[in-house]
């Protein structure tokens, strides 16, 4: 492709500063990079303007050498770079720009609809059950690819560059993509060129208010995915108030409305599912569904082998995604029983003497409030929970996990979970200020030992919820990366009472 059919789209848009010179339109794009660490012979670096520096301040004269040529971001001084300025190319705003050049680039095609899945909680499990129930591969925090072979990423969505070439890569293996789409990726034009026809919202609560000015702000980049032209089908919880509310909003723009929740307020939609009832035992759910879409409305009754009562909402977004990606519903319905948990979601561990330790990722007030209330309504026994709060993240909602915790459990062991560079003891100190019974918490700031103190507690059907890094096999104590498994303490914790 060449560098001029590659920047046209930003040509049309008047973001170039000034007209493509000749010699650099003709230019063969064998690559484009946006990191540094990846410059090629040949290729064409894009460098944006980020929050706190720009990628130029990375580049050096050798590397500025190997490009064919470079795309950055205005205002910069480029002239450090001598005669190389020549090759330089000037885009307004072209950190809202890479998303579009990288899909046009790589190019990636789909046999099934690209599905974008967003909200505070829940992202991870509906887009893991649509796998499973269907050819589609994954995109988000526990990494892409298939089921079986996930890569690690770093982040939940990727930056935009790397999101297109997973596409591409995703697109010779699968037949369609299940993304988690995250309010720092909406906010960041990550996707803005991703062609979603399905976008689906879960629910909204307190998080990442260390990034967004506000709730508003918040719900604001959530809702951009459902703003997209592409979009043309939307799966929304409307048990939740900005669920509502953007359910509505969609309805007005006459996009399709697949409306789920167990209100009454979800049959005010033309097409809905309403989950009428949920039993909860320790082999799973039995969930009543009322189904009132464009088939004849039906009554269904299905099982699922999975911990929770929130799972029921997860697995009721991933058959209404899938449906409206054309898939069969009664089929899909029959094959909820061959659903598995998802790792560090909801996951039990047996302890023997009908004792079970939960590892769960819920980090945010409202994840541990609705794990702990599925759990009440499961477990015989008692209920003890370990948690902790990360590190230069939103101190506000500290209490408030303090608080969701001291209601659901029977007793709670506060310890560390990611304090990057906090002191632990501040952290603590933070969750402690909630309006809580102290005399059921304990602080015990060594994870390892918060955990191997909590197993220590149980009684024959107790549980211990084991709460805030789920899957996640590090801890970040200042700025070093370390190993550690929440699922490796239990199980040397088992291993040593056998």
């Amino acid at each position: 492709m060449k560098l001029k059919t590659l920047l046209h789209a930003i040509g049309e848009t008047s973001s170039l500063e000034t007209s493509l010179p000749k010699h650099l339109g003709e230019i063969e794009v064998s690559a484009l990079v946006n990191d540094t660490r990846h410059i090629q012979s040949g290729c064409v670096f894009l460098a944006e303007k980020g929050l706190t520096s720009h990628a130029l301040d990375y580049l050096s004269e050798e590397n500025c050498r190997k490009t064919a040529a470079v795309v950055y971001q205005p205002d910069y001084d480029i002239h450090r770079f001598g005669d190389a300025v020549d090759r330089f190319i000037a885009v307004n705003n072209l950190n809202c720009f890479i998303n579009l050049l990288s899909q046009r680039f790589f190019a990636p095609v789909f046999a099934k609809p690209l599905i974008g899945i967003t909200g505070t909680n829940g992202k991870t499990s509906i887009s893991q059950f649509i796998a499973q129930l269907a050819d589609y591969g994954v995109i988000g925090t526990m990494g892409y690819g298939r089921l079986n072979a996930l890569t690690p990423l770093s982040h939940t969505t990727p930056d935009a560059l790397s999101v297109s070439a997973i596409l591409k890569e995703l697109s010779l293996q699968v037949a369609g993509v299940a993304m988690e789409v995250s309010s720092h990726a909406l906010a960041l034009h990550r996707v803005d060129a991703l062609d979603f026809k399905i976008a689906v919202f879960t629910n909204l609560t307190q998080d990442h208010l260390d990034f967004h000015d506000s709730m508003d702000d918040y719900f604001a980049s959530k809702a951009k995915l459902f703003d997209y032209s592409s979009v043309e089908t939307v799966v929304i919880n409307v048990d939740d108030v900005y669920g509502r509310q953007l359910a509505q909003r969609c309805q007005n723009k006459a996009k399709r409305v697949l409306a789920f929740g167990q209100k009454n307020a979800v049959c005010h939609f033309d097409e809905y599912v309403q989950i009428q009832s949920v039993q909860l035992s320790s082999e799973g759910l039995q969930i009543s569904l009322f189904v009132h879409i464009a088939e004849r409305p039906s009554h269904y009754a299905v099982f699922a082998p999975i911990w929770g009562e929130f799972n029921a909402y997860n697995i009721v977004a991933a058959l209404l995604a899938l449906y409206a990606a054309g898939e069969s519903l009664p089929v899909l319905l029959m094959k909820v029983a061959e659903l598995r948990g998802v790792l560090g979601r909801m996951d039990p561990i047996a302890l023997g003497n009908h004792r079970t330790a939960i590892i769960d990722y819920a980090h945010t007030p409202g994840a541990l409030a609705s794990t702990l209330k599925g759990l009440r309504q499961q477990v015989k026994g008692q209920i003890y929970t370990v948690f902790g709060c990360g590190g230069d993240r939103d101190r506000t909602k500290r209490p408030l996990m303090a608080q969701a915790a001291n209601q659901f459990s029977d007793f709670v062991i506060v310890t560390d979970d990611n304090p990057r560079t906090e002191q632990s003891e501040v952290i603590i100190a933070d969750i402690l200020a909630a309006d809580v019974d102290l005399n059921r918490f304990k602080t015990i700031a060594s994870r390892r030992q918060a955990i191997r103190f909590g197993l220590s507690l149980l009684a024959q059907d107790d549980v211990l919820l084991i709460a805030g890094k789920g899957h996640e096999d590090y801890q970040i104590i200042g700025s070093e990366k370390t190993h550690f498994s929440d699922y490796e303490v239990v199980q040397e914790w088992l291993h040593e009472s056998v």
